[in-house]
Formats: structure tokens, C-alpha cells, sequence
């Protein structure tokens, strides 16, 4: 350690190896609510089910509009353009869902792409009813890097859904 800047880069990979042993080697422990640390793999996978389900099924307070009219207007159904324009603001190189199809088969599809998925969203938009397997995702927990490794709180879920349900989501967020 005859430099500082020598130093700094042994501390630098010391911290780096050992926050990437913590991860590897505490995940398979978690505790549970009570504190008890979890070993077997199906409790562990309950409790991960268990948390992330009530997280995810948390009702918020809802704003209600005075009038509290529905909205009467016209709609028209989803247009080539807007689909078009979804599938180029996807980025290329993303985790894929549980289809395990990334975001480029749609892309290396041209316009016969474009087609098929304008008419999935024209279905999806005038029946009023998405596919089940839409629904469907993979929710990843990842540590926040805060408190202990072990408590299943310190963790947030990532949730990987189909490229074809995340082009549906930018269609409706930009009408939003």
C-alpha cells in the first residue's frame, strides 16, 4: 500500500466483494414477522408471497370529483400511430417477463408487428377485457442496500410483466 490511490481501490473491491457475499449468502435466510429466521425454501416463498401481497393490494384514498359524472364522450379505439409510437419508446435490452420474449421480437417484426399488436389493442380496447396470461407477472425482490439483509422490509419488488402488456400501458398512460 504504498499509495493512497492504491489504497483506495484494495478498500474499494474489499467493499464490493463484500457486499456482493452478503447478498449471495444471507438471501436464502429471511425472517418472518415475528422475527424467526426462515430456512426451508417453501416458507421462505410463502412469506415473500405474503408480503409483497399485501403491499401490492394497499388501497389508497381516492379523490372524488364533485359532480361525479362518468365521462360521456366519444372514444375512439386505439390507432396504428399510437402503437407505432409505444413500441419506439420501449427500450432495447430490458429484463422480459414471464413470456421470456424481450421487447426486440416486436421490434425486429416491422411493420407486421406494428400490425399484430394494433389489432391485440383494437380487441383488448372494444371487448373491455385483457388476456388473463397479460396479467400474469414475476416480482423480484431486490435488497435496498439499508438495515439488515435478512428482513424481508429492506427488499423491493420489481415486477417483470410481458413487453407486449408494457406497450398496452404506454398506449393508455399517454391518453392519461
Amino acid at each position: 500500500m504504498e499509495t493512497t490511490e492504491r489504497q483506495k481501490k484494495i478498500l474499494r473491491t474489499a467493499k464490493a466483494r463484500d457486499a456482493a457475499s452478503k447478498y449471495l449468502t444471507h438471501i436464502r435466510h429471511i425472517k418472518d414477522s415475528n422475527g424467526i429466521v426462515l430456512t426451508e425454501e417453501s416458507e421462505i416463498k410463502r412469506r415473500w408471497e405474503t408480503y409483497f401481497e399485501g403491499l401490492l393490494n394497499e388501497e389508497n384514498p381516492r379523490t372524488v370529483f364533485e359532480d361525479g359524472l362518468p365521462n360521456e364522450t366519444v372514444n375512439i379505439g386505439v390507432t396504428r400511430k399510437e402503437v407505432e409510437q409505444a413500441v419506439k419508446k420501449m427500450k432495447n435490452s430490458k429484463a422480459a417477463g414471464p413470456d421470456n420474449r424481450p421487447v426486440e421480437v416486436w421490434k425486429s417484426l416491422g411493420e407486421d408487428g406494428i400490425d399484430i399488436l394494433w389489432d391485440l389493442t383494437q380487441k383488448i380496447f372494444h371487448q373491455e377485457k385483457m388476456l388473463e396470461e397479460w396479467r400474469r407477472s414475476l416480482i423480484i425482490p431486490i435488497y435496498k442496500r439499508k438495515g439488515g439483509i435478512q428482513e424481508f422490509s429492506n427488499y423491493r419488488g420489481i415486477k417483470l410483466i410481458r413487453h407486449t402488456m408494457k406497450i398496452w400501458e404506454k398506449i393508455i398512460e399517454k391518453r392519461l
